[in-house]
């Protein structure tokens, strides 16, 4: 806020009030998705001097939404979390649309654990776009690129750099369970365990146990089973 004062001797002083805009804030309405931060938001809302609100919102996969089936299809097997990203006039309501001049740094919470091959799409001007993941976080703010991410799995949270908001998408697959199947000679004196070719196996998987195919033996003893 700006305030101006003018004043004479023979007038009353005038006071004029303006508020200028250029702060950028996060949505905390309901629904929206917790722990979400972004780097260079105020900077794009001086820049455009107007006042500016991110939203990220957790959306279900709808079968019958264009962009949903396009980035599920994108991914092809992953398991897909989508995320509805959108910036606003905070005094208008208005959508704000189209290419930024600034890249934005979004950090989304995001747990790593048991995951790979985690990748962002993000759904704009009727194509997919599969992001670029990097090796670490960009050191400056000039050097941050559109269409990449940086998953910190310390931290459990993915950052989004971007400058176009719609439909984005987080892939990854689900690291499956092993178990691996050995056998335990139990002092035996002559012979080889079994070795299980098939192991190790996924969790649910049906095993079949071994007989003694490796004639183990054991003085005084005869083999009944494992």
């Amino acid at each position: 806020t700006v305030t101006v004062t003018f004043a004479d001797h023979d007038t009353e002083d005038v006071i004029i009030t303006n508020s200028i805009p250029g702060t950028g804030n996060i949505s905390t309405e309901e629904g929206v998705l917790g722990g979400v931060t972004a780097e260079g938001l105020d900077e794009l809302a001086k820049e455009q001097n107007q006042d500016i609100v991110l939203t990220v919102k957790e959306e279900e996969k709808n079968t019958e939404d264009v962009e949903h089936n396009a980035i599920d299809t994108a991914a092809g097997d992953k398991t897909v979390e989508f995320l509805d990203i959108t910036l606003k006039d905070k005094n208008s309501g208005a959508l704000i649309t189209g290419v930024l001049s600034k890249v934005l740094e979004i950090a989304v919470p995001f747990d790593d654990d048991g995951k790979s091959n985690v990748t962002v799409y993000r759904y704009h001007d009727s194509a997919v776009n599969t992001f670029t993941m990097l090796d670490s976080k960009p050191a400056d703010a000039e050097i941050r690129t559109d269409g990449t991410f940086f998953v910190d799995g310390e931290n459990n949270k993915v950052y989004i750099y971007t400058n176009q908001f719609s439909t984005y998408a987080i892939g990854y697959t689900m690291l499956s369970t092993t178990y691996t199947v050995t056998y335990n000679g139990n002092g035996a004196t002559s012979g080889d365990v079994p070795a299980d070719s098939n192991s190790p196996y996924i969790s649910g998987s049906t095993v079949t146990v071994l007989g003694n195919t490796g004639n183990l033996a054991k003085t005084g003893y005869a083999f009944v089973g494992w």
